[in-house]
């Protein structure tokens, strides 16, 4: 069990003292296994949880003239969906992209443990804020970029959000298909292949399989226009939100 654990941080981190926030951890919450392709509210409405992916990939799949595109990537550690605190309506799906753990808790639970907490209030609301400007740089970047600059742009967000950082030439796992991975940018795995393949002739990448390894950090940054302010607060708030509990004392 993860989330509550995250939740009661992030409480603290707005203010809430410790007893109040450790109550949350009365809650009960539900863990599934999904298999690619499972949309993550199927059998947990989206209008009434909010979740956190354990382990795997999950995207939020929008529609931009009539055409799915990725709007948001959801990696392990994040939490998500927060607008079902304060919306009651249809949200886009959201869709693993790999075998995934997904763990819900219920938004009337939170309520009914905390009634009118303004501390539970200002850490959802943040959360949704965050996550809107995750998702809006995402629809800015597909419509923008060509496509090798937005495969550039990826690498470098994911290197980022697994280590925080683009020093040290990172690698990460990145367990897609490329066939996947062209979906999820909205190319064919022809057009992917090529921008990778670019990639690799420029030294800028290793790209093997289910690993890729960033070999010149600076060039990638440039060529994929990428930098790391829109993910700065989201990532530190949706995946360690006690950093800033200990940043403050």
């Amino acid at each position: 069990m993860r989330l509550l654990p995250w939740l009661t941080a992030a409480l603290i981190r707005e203010g809430a003292n410790t007893a109040l926030a450790n109550k949350l951890r009365e809650i009960p919450t539900d863990t599934r296994k999904l298999q690619t392709g499972s949309n993550v509210f199927d059998e947990h409405p989206a209008s009434k949880h909010i979740a956190m992916v354990v382990s795997g990939i999950a995207a939020r799949i929008s529609q931009f003239h009539d055409a799915p595109f990725v709007a948001s990537l959801y990696t392990t550690g994040m939490v998500f969906n927060f607008e079902a605190f304060h919306f009651d309506g249809e949200a886009s799906p959201v869709v693993t992209k790999t075998v995934s753990i997904i763990e819900y808790v219920e938004v009337l639970r939170l309520r009914a443990m905390m009634p009118n907490s303004h501390f539970l209030d200002r850490t959802l609301l943040r959360g949704m804020m965050l996550e809107t400007c995750m998702t809006e740089s995402w629809a800015i970047k597909a419509k923008s970029l060509r496509a090798t600059s937005r495969v550039a742009n990826l690498v470098c967000e994911l290197a980022w959000r697994e280590r925080c950082s683009l020093g040290s030439s990172p690698a990460f796992h990145f367990p897609l298909a490329q066939k996947e991975v062209a979906r999820m940018l909205g190319y064919s795995p022809v057009h992917l292949s090529r921008a990778i393949q670019e990639l690799r002739d420029r030294r800028l990448v290793r790209w093997e399989e289910d690993w890729v390894k960033v070999l010149d950090a600076d060039a990638l940054v440039k060529l994929g226009q990428f930098s790391p302010a829109y993910l700065e607060s989201a990532l530190r708030f949706a995946i360690h939100p006690a950093t800033h509990v200990l940043a403050a004392e």
